[in-house]
């Protein structure tokens, strides 16, 4: 793993991310952005879940830019990723939209 954080131009690390729901749901984190190693900023992730789903757990993550470009784009705007998984049981779509934005 050192070998991503050692060739990564930068990279966000959200050290707690807790997330619930029952039905709807969501997460909520807040993150340091590191640069060759150095603190440049910070930085909040928020999701929002719909779908068959109860309880609630706490995680960590990691986003890695490989270039500055990457960085550049992640510091200007919104960085949204959309998920789509299928219950398999209910044949219900499931949609993930985390957003993540540099404040």
């Amino acid at each position: 793993m050192s070998s991503l954080f050692n060739n990564a131009y930068a990279y966000v690390i959200f050290p707690n991310v807790g997330k619930g729901g029952l039905g709807v749901g969501g997460a909520f984190g807040n993150g340091a952005v590191f640069q060759r190693g150095k603190v440049i900023g910070t930085a909040k992730l928020s999701q929002v879940t719909v779908g068959i789903q109860a309880g609630g757990q706490a995680y960590r993550e990691v986003i890695f830019f490989e270039s500055e470009k990457d960085l550049k784009r992640f510091k200007e705007t919104k960085l949204n990723f959309l998920h789509k998984h299928l219950q398999l049981r209910q044949r219900k779509e499931h949609q993930e939209m985390p957003s993540t934005k540099m404040v």
